[in-house]
Order: structure tokens, then C-alpha cells, then sequence
């Protein structure tokens, strides 16, 4: 390959890409209409989210009913249903590790608070990360009517 081609590829990777006005007016059409759906898909999402929200406090609610009944009358930790079992679960989860449950715990562990405090900030600071890319749509708020 010659120097002046090898220069060539060079320059051209640098350089923007030279667009037509019609490939440009082409582009905006196609990215408008892939906008327009896209809201449409946000506004769907949203609304359904409304009644999936609505739905879960309902369903918590007659939960907690069921449950403390159970409870009061020593019911059973299952209920036959026509197709199937409606059964009580007791499950345990570990809750999230903040920064004082850490040094708390290296402290009673190494009884050395200053080294305690030294592991912890190591922990903290040297956490992996994600970065994600996404979208977020900002709506203008409507003007309150009084």
C-alpha cells in the first residue's frame, strides 16, 4: 500500500462523513417518526404501569387480610382453590450493606476501629460500577387550575 493512500484512510477516518440535504432531511424524517413511536410506547408503558401500580396495592391489601386471618383463626399455610393452592410463605432476605453496617462489623472483627474505617472506605471506593445508556422523557407540568 502506498504512503498517500495510507494518508488517505487516515485523513478520512478523522473527517465527518459530507451528507446530502436530502439524506439529511431522509434522516430527520425517520428519526421524527421513530420518536413519535417511541413516546407512544412511553405513554402505554405509563399508563399501564398506573394499573399494574393500582393493582398491587389492591392485591397487598386483600393479602394482608388473608394473612391475618390465617393468623387469628390458626388457619392452615394453605387454602385449596378450584384450580390450584393459595399458600402462605415466610421467605428471609438479607438487607443492602450500608456503609455503617460494614464498619460496625469490622470494628467488633478486628477490634481496631481506625483500621475498620480505613477497609470500609477501601470497600466503598473501589466498588465495581455499570453504566447504562437509556433514554428519560421529561414532560412539561401542566399549569395548576384553582
Amino acid at each position: 500500500m502506498s504512503k498517500n493512500i495510507r494518508e488517505q484512510e487516515i485523513h478520512s477516518e478523522d473527517e465527518e462523513p459530507e451528507y446530502t440535504d436530502d439524506e439529511i432531511i431522509k434522516a430527520n424524517e425517520k428519526m421524527h417518526k421513530i420518536v413519535m413511536k417511541w413516546l407512544d410506547c412511553d405513554d402505554k408503558i405509563k399508563d399501564l404501569s398506573k394499573l399494574v401500580k393500582e393493582q398491587r396495592k389492591e392485591k397487598a391489601t386483600y393479602e394482608k387480610n388473608i394473612i391475618d386471618i390465617m393468623k387469628k383463626y390458626n388457619v392452615e399455610n394453605t387454602i385449596k382453590l378450584t384450580d390450584g393452592k393459595l399458600i402462605k410463605q415466610v421467605t428471609k432476605t438479607k438487607l443492602g450493606l450500608k456503609e455503617e453496617t460494614i464498619e460496625k462489623s469490622l470494628s467488633t472483627l478486628l477490634k481496631n476501629p481506625t483500621k475498620a474505617r480505613e477497609i470500609t472506605d477501601y470497600l466503598l471506593d473501589n466498588r465495581p460500577s455499570k453504566e447504562r445508556e437509556y433514554l428519560k422523557r421529561s414532560v412539561k407540568k401542566k399549569p395548576s387550575v384553582l
